[in-house]
Order: C-alpha cells, then sequence, then structure tokens
C-alpha cells in the first residue's frame, strides 16, 4: 500500500487595517454646533436618522421642539464614538 504525502500548507494570517480614528471631542463638536450635518463624521446612518426626525420634528411643531432633540446628535455621536472603540478594542484582542 503506498503512502501519497499531503502538502504542507502554511497558514498566513492577514490582519486589515484598522478603519481610522475619529476624535470624541470633534464628534461631540461637530454634532452639537452644526446638528445632523455633524453626524456624517461619525456615521452615514445616524446622519440619515437624525435629519429625517429634525425635519419631521420642526415640521410639527413649528420649530420649538428643535432645541430639544438638539443634544441627541452630540449623545448619538458620542454612543457611535464608544461602539467604534469597543470594536477595534475586540478585532485587536485587547
Amino acid at each position: 500500500m503506498s503512502r501519497i504525502a499531503s502538502p504542507q500548507v502554511q497558514s498566513v494570517t492577514t490582519l486589515a487595517s484598522p478603519p481610522p480614528r475619529k476624535s470624541l471631542l470633534l464628534s461631540a463638536l461637530l454634532t452639537l454646533l452644526v446638528g445632523p450635518l455633524g453626524m456624517l463624521y461619525t456615521t452615514f446612518l445616524g446622519f440619515l436618522v437624525m435629519s429625517v426626525l429634525f425635519t419631521v420634528v420642526g415640521v410639527l411643531t413649528l420649530g420649538h421642539g428643535l432645541p430639544v432633540i438638539w443634544p441627541l446628535w452630540g449623545v448619538w455621536a458620542g454612543h457611535r464614538y464608544n461602539e467604534r472603540q469597543r470594536s477595534l478594542y475586540a478585532l485587536r484582542g485587547w
């Protein structure tokens, strides 16, 4: 009975470069100063959701409800920043 040797395959692990770091301070400042447009720095989906919310609340309350929802942009931007950092730490195994 003849044995056929299986070829040795070396395993190579390639890690993709992490996404660029984003500044929490810049994210908060942009969202608090320019509202939904500042969300583009942190998350595109957040920009879309908050733009729709901004428009709906602005129209329904004739603009009086906007100061109530304005701080939500900063909170959401900070949350997205923290989630991004957690995923980067998990990817790196920290």
